[in-house]
Parts: C-alpha cells; sequence; structure tokens
C-alpha cells in the first residue's frame, strides 16, 4: 500500500498561487481606497477649519489693531461688537482683497486661511448683495475648478440691518 500523504500536485499549487494572488491584489486595492479616501478627509477637515475660523473671526473681532486700515491691519476683522459689523472695515476688506486688481493674493495671509483660497460675500436676508455707498461688500477669490469647497454662512449686523456672511474656503 502506498501512501500519497504529503505530495502536492501541480495544479494545486497553481490554484492556490492564483488565489493567493486575487487575495493579495484585492488588499492593496482596498489600502489604495482606504488611504485616499483618509487624505480627502483630512483636507476636507482642514478646510473647514480654515472657513470656520475665518467665518468667526470676521464676525466676531475687531482685527488687529482694532482701529485698523488699509496701511496698518495685520489681521482682518470685521466687528466693532461682536456679530455688530462696521461698514468701513467691510470696504477696507473688500479693496484689500479684491481679486480683480491683484490685491487677493498679495494680502490673502491677513484672512490666516494658509493654502487656501477664500471668498467672502455679504449678503441681505434675501440674498442679494449687501450694497455699501453703492459699492458691493465680496472680498476674495471666487471658487473656480476647485476640487474641495466649503461654504460657512453667519449672520450679523450692519448699519442695523441683518446681514448673512457667505465664506467659501476652497482648494483646486
Amino acid at each position: 500500500m502506498s501512501s500519497r500523504a504529503g505530495q502536492m500536485y501541480a495544479g494545486e499549487f497553481v490554484i492556490s498561487y492564483f488565489i493567493f494572488m486575487i487575495v493579495l491584489s484585492l488588499a492593496f486595492y482596498m489600502w489604495g481606497n482606504t488611504t485616499q479616501g483618509l487624505m480627502e478627509s483630512e483636507t476636507f477637515y482642514a478646510i473647514e477649519d480654515a472657513a470656520v475660523e475665518t467665518a468667526e473671526t470676521l464676525v466676531r473681532t475687531p482685527g488687529n489693531p482694532s482701529d485698523w486700515n488699509a496701511s496698518t491691519v495685520t489681521s482682518i476683522g470685521l466687528a466693532d461688537e461682536s456679530r455688530i459689523l462696521n461698514s468701513n472695515k467691510i470696504m477696507a476688506m473688500a479693496a484689500l482683497l479684491n481679486n480683480s486688481n491683484g490685491n487677493y493674493e498679495a494680502n490673502r495671509y491677513l484672512l490666516g486661511v494658509g493654502q487656501y483660497d477664500m471668498y467672502v460675500n455679504l449678503t441681505y436676508l434675501n440674498g442679494s448683495t449687501l450694497l455699501i455707498n453703492g459699492a458691493q461688500a465680496v472680498a476674495g477669490s471666487p471658487p473656480v475648478n476647485s476640487t474641495y469647497q466649503l461654504t460657512i454662512v453667519r449672520t450679523a449686523i450692519v448699519n442695523d440691518t441683518v446681514v448673512r456672511i457667505i465664506v467659501t474656503a476652497w482648494q483646486t
């Protein structure tokens, strides 16, 4: 009587090799998808932090110095008191961060947004853009071909009128 225990045929080896390769390929595929998802989540949360911080700074702080103007500002804040905004500071911010004349790239660090782009739009409750002395209260660079984008909305008072401050942080 001959015993065949411990012997392996070539066909069994080929089948086990293919099963191993399929399992290994699936593991690498799932690893790649998981790490990509984690990186996207981290980017989104970083953009969210920047947008929330910018929105809160604009509506709750006077900036630095508190009586800042275009030549003295080190940090932009729009509030005289928390959620009561100064229209002169709004227009100074709009001029400092005007995208059409190149000021935005030179001065966006004043918002403390780091590597992200920002767009700030102050609107009336009906959605139309706030006008101060005939000029629109907008600042920054509107999102164009953004990969990640997040919008934060806060409310405040400007000249006894309730307005929305819409801060959009984005990255290409």
